[in-house]
Order: structure tokens, then C-alpha cells, then sequence
């Protein structure tokens, strides 16, 4: 049993059944979150951009891979928060104990622990000031310096509407 925000106690498959039951059409809603993703600590910023990069879909069989590079012949992300190559090195340099491959990132809980760690690092208040969800989002999209970067800002529009 796990509880919501000092709600009563909830059953994980009785939360998850109203979770999918919530949803039109297999479409994931921004008001209800299934209940087995919480005890990641998913925060509302994190619960946005998950849905943003992969539709709140997590990997089952098959992993959630971004777009197809022809030229690299690779795919540019993967995971349920569509985690680069770049990014997992930058977190892994930042926090080297979380340890682990890319191809961790495949699993939500690591790869919020990557995030985390990308965030320590690039959006400290050291370097951006006050780390607010746009900036941290406009990172994550853009890279150190995306906070900056016009290119962002739809992201962070489409992030900021499922917060």
C-alpha cells in the first residue's frame, strides 16, 4: 500500500486499473499518474517530460528508441526520457556512482537518476541562477546551454502542458 500526498492508502493494482481506466483511447491524461511509477519519486517536471519524450510509455520487451541518425547509423536517444549517449556520459562524469551502461537508461528509475545528475551538473544555480522547471526542462532538450536557445522553447510549451 503506498500513499498519495496523505490521501488514504491506495492498492498499486487497484491505482494502476484507475490509471488505465482514466485514459481515452490508450492516450495517457496529465491528471492521474499510475501508482507503480511513484515510487520512483517522480516529480511533476520529470512526469512531463517523460510523457513529452515517450508518451509516458516504458520499456517492456522492447526498448523506446529516438530518432534513427542515418549518418551515425544509430538511434539518437532511447528510454523512457529519450536519454542521448552525451547526456548518459555528462551524468555519469557528474555522478560516476550511479554506475551502470547506456543501455540502462531503458529503465525509468535509472534514467531519473540520470537526469538528476545531468541537472546537478548543468542546471546549478551556479550557472543559470534560480533553476526553475523551463530552465531545467530547455536543458534537457537543448543540452547545457539549451536554456538559452530559442529552439527550446516549444519544448518547454509542450512540457509546461502536462505539468
Amino acid at each position: 500500500m503506498i500513499s498519495f500526498n496523505n490521501s488514504p492508502k491506495v492498492n498499486y493494482k487497484t491505482a494502476t486499473m484507475c490509471f488505465i481506466f482514466s485514459c481515452t483511447n490508450g492516450v495517457p491524461c496529465k491528471a492521474t499518474y499510475a501508482a507503480d511509477h511513484l515510487h520512483y519519486g517522480i516529480n511533476p517536471l520529470i512526469r512531463a517530460i517523460h510523457q513529452v519524450e515517450s508518451g509516458g510509455r516504458l520499456t517492456e520487451d522492447k526498448p523506446i528508441l529516438g530518432d534513427w541518425c542515418p549518418r551515425r547509423q544509430t538511434h539518437l536517444s532511447r528510454g523512457p526520457l529519450q536519454i542521448s549517449k552525451a547526456a548518459h556520459y555528462d551524468a555519469l562524469e557528474h555522478w560516476p556512482y550511479i554506475g551502470g551502461t547506456y543501455t540502462d537508461v531503458d529503465r525509468l528509475d535509472y534514467s531519473i537518476s540520470v537526469f538528476n545528475a545531468y541537472m546537478d551538473r548543468y542546471a546549478s544555480e551556479r550557472r543559470v541562477g534560480k533553476a526553475t522547471a523551463e530552465i531545467k526542462a530547455r536543458i534537457w532538450n537543448g543540452g547545457p546551454n539549451g536554456h538559452v536557445k530559442k529552439a527550446t522553447l516549444p519544448y518547454w510549451e509542450k512540457v509546461q502542458s502536462w505539468m
